[in-house]
């Protein structure tokens, strides 16, 4: 069946796959704004007694769901999978409804999102220009070293905080700084480590790096934790230290919204490379994790960053850009 057919037959069945105290919720599908996107997002909820809305409830990505099912051909399957997620969503809703948003100087972090492409988004998001980007802030909720869970602040979470949003930035950025510090890596080193993980000794591992051609020196600049790494570029002290470390200037490229790469601008041309993130985005990268299909510029000796080629009139998706309307909320 095609999507919108899925999509009105899990709205009317999805009941049927949960337990009965389940039987008078109400169950609904909203457009939902998301990083890069809008999804289709199921709801199930009840009315609280005595009080207008809903209360917290989970929501289930329809999209990612359909997905499921062209990949199993099991409507039935899918449809207890979108139960089981439900049900474990409720509980997760819970605990999030309870957050007080308190500890901000602790709990924000920045992270960068595409200006483009989130333009909705950005609307009732505080951010901050940089480059064809949005700075903007993120509320981790749970953190280990492994997973880092979080929500990005709207207007109303920003509201809640009670900070200016001068404040609120500048927390996040120190924050960001402890607890998930920028980190620049040889992606040689990277390929050995990940090599050696998967049981090839040392000795064999030197043989088969050996053997690939070298082209050019290629280092990726994340974090700590590798999630939302990108921002880490926002830090110039980062760059520059790099730069200083090569004896050249910078090509940034986009990898994604966890991490860039840098390489030597003497390599070739802006316009190659920018035309090669953008084939690499639309081809091999998750429409929500990616960032830019531009290629920045970073001039060691002006410690400046800029746009190197701004070619690309493509969103993230591939679609043309919008035209910005009067009444769009201007970025702070």
């Amino acid at each position: 069946m095609d999507y919108d057919v899925f999509k009105e037959v899990v709205k009317e069945s999805i009941k049927d796959y949960m337990p009965k105290k389940f039987v008078h919720y109400n169950v609904d599908v909203k457009p939902v704004q998301k990083v890069n996107g809008t999804l289709d997002g199921l709801y199930m909820q009840m009315k609280e007694t005595g009080k207008e809305g809903m209360a917290a409830a989970p929501v289930l990505y329809l999209q990612e769901l359909y997905e499921d099912y062209k990949s199993t051909g099991d409507l039935k399957g899918t449809l207890e999978t979108a139960a089981m997620r439900l049900l474990e969503g409720m509980e997760h809703a819970q605990e999030m409804a309870g957050i007080a948003f308190s500890e901000p100087e602790t709990k924000l972090v920045l992270s960068l999102i595409n200006t483009e492409q989130n333009r909705e988004l950005l609307k009732d998001v505080p951010n901050r220009p940089f480059q064809d980007l949005s700075i903007v802030c993120r509320y981790v909720t749970s953190m280990d070293q492994s997973v880092v869970s979080s929500v990005l602040v709207n207007d109303r979470i920003a509201g809640s905080m009670g900070l200016s949003e001068e404040k609120m930035f500048q927390m996040a950025k120190e924050n960001t700084k402890k607890i998930m510090p920028p980190k620049v890596a040889d992606m040689a080193d990277i390929l050995k480590g990940m090599l050696m993980e998967e049981g090839i000794p040392e000795e064999d591992v030197g043989i088969i790096l050996g053997k690939t051609p070298a082209s050019f020196p290629m280092y990726v600049v994340t974090n700590s934790c590798q999630i939302n790494g990108a921002v880490s570029m926002v830090f110039e002290d980062t760059l520059h230290g790099l730069a200083e470390e090569t004896g050249k200037d910078l090509y940034i490229l986009p990898s994604s919204i966890h991490e860039v790469i840098a390489v030597p601008a003497d390599i070739g041309s802006s316009e190659i490379l920018a035309e090669m993130v953008e084939e690499v985005n639309l081809g091999q990268v998750p429409l929500n994790e990616r960032l830019s299909n531009q290629v920045y510029y970073y001039e060691k000796e002006q410690r400046r960053l800029s746009m190197a080629a701004d070619i690309s009139a493509k969103r993230l998706d591939g679609t043309a850009p919008e035209k910005p309307k009067n009444h769009e909320k201007k970025q702070r």
